[in-house]
């Protein structure tokens, strides 16, 4: 009989803990539990368990992180329709331990295809530090991030097999037209929210994106590979405790087959001020297309990945239009999604980037 899956807190007692984590147990047990959340998630609560352990090895971790469906019900709703819950899941399941990119270990993943109920338990990278999307980030952990972000990309870049996984997902006909119809539904409301805060040149670019929307999914630049779909500063971790500074990814509820400037443009797109990207992206994006070709992607010239990462600079506000106004509304969120409203129109203004749908 396979294990309940853990659906609140609550639900995470220690008789349960002991058998979840048993490979990290080995025959030790849970004797009492404490539960926090932790975490600025949008579509899933996260949470630290602070185990008191009997009878484990030396150095058994005492904590652990939980992460569960949204408590929100409109959060919820949206991570089920998104297809979030399934795709990290999926993604622990079948592709994270073959990938150098530093994640923390998974300990435990069960996933529910009726009710997309699900429970992740990871490692704890504490005292590793969430950065912050509204803040933004130094020129120096931007580059420590790109970095990071091509240990996701190059093991698998061009990769045909990828197609192979049927639950990764993909700019087929039938996502392009969820997309579209989506966001053709939801700009009204997004304009309404923050129209004024972002001012009539910035709407106009998600007014002008909206109208392209199934133009822009289809033209896609090649090759593909693994990407995150959410690469930011909300789902990174900062460790600046050592001798070398080091950077964790978490969070893959939008791991896709796609571009992999895509996950660049994006993530220096809403990670730096606009004035501070200007000065410094160029040279960013050569760190990116050094490390990937040297990690042994092929037949990749700089000026093609300049030019993707010019048209992914939309994907940031795709995700912005379309995740504002499907998760709970909440003061960060209004502003996290400001922040990165006006900085990914901005970076799409400022690379042209809807001259490459003309």
């Amino acid at each position: 009989m396979g294990l309940d899956i853990a659906k609140r807190p609550e639900d995470l007692t220690p008789e349960w803990l002991t058998v979840a984590l048993a490979s990290m147990l080995r025959t030790g047990s849970v004797r009492s539990v404490a539960i926090e959340p932790v975490g600025t998630g949008q579509v899933g609560d996260t949470y630290r368990a602070s185990l008191t352990l009997d009878g484990v090895p030396e150095g058994t971790p005492t904590t652990v992180i939980a992460k569960m469906p949204a408590d929100d019900e409109t959060s919820r709703a949206t991570g089920i329709a998104m297809r979030s819950y399934e795709l990290e899941c999926r993604f622990y399941q079948h592709l994270a331990a073959d990938l150098p990119i530093r994640t923390p270990h998974c300990h435990q993943v069960l996933f529910d295809e009726d009710s997309h109920d699900f429970i992740l338990l990871f490692e704890d990278l504490a005292p590793a530090i969430q950065g912050d999307q509204i803040a933004g980030c130094s020129v120096d952990h931007a580059a420590l991030s790109v970095e990071e972000m091509t240990k996701l990309h190059a093991p698998r870049f061009g990769d045909p097999t990828l197609t192979n996984f049927d639950w990764l997902s993909r700019n087929d006909d039938e996502a392009t037209a969820q997309v579209t119809a989506i966001s053709e539904m939801v700009l009204p409301g997004f304009i309404e929210r923050y129209g004024d805060r972002l001012g009539p040149e910035l709407i106009a670019v998600y007014q002008k994106l909206t109208a392209s929307m199934a133009a822009w999914l289809a033209s896609a630049p090649e090759p593909f590979t693994i990407t995150h779909g959410d690469f930011r500063l909300d789902n990174l971790l900062f460790d600046d405790t050592g001798p070398r500074a080091t950077v964790a990814v978490v969070d893959f509820q939008g791991v896709r087959l796609g571009p992999g400037t895509s996950d660049l443009a994006y993530f220096l797109g809403a990670s730096l001020l606009p004035d501070v990207r200007n000065d410094v992206e160029q040279e960013l994006v050569k760190i990116y297309h050094h490390a990937l070709t040297a990690s042994g992607a092929e037949n990749y010239s700089f000026n093609d990945c300049w030019l993707g990462y010019r048209f992914g600079t939309l994907a940031g506000m795709v995700v912005t239009l379309v995740a504002s106004m499907m998760v709970e509304q909440t003061e960060r969120g209004d502003e996290m999604f400001i922040a990165m409203g006006s900085r990914h129109a901005q970076h799409a203004l400022d690379l042209e980037a809807l001259d490459l749908l003309a």
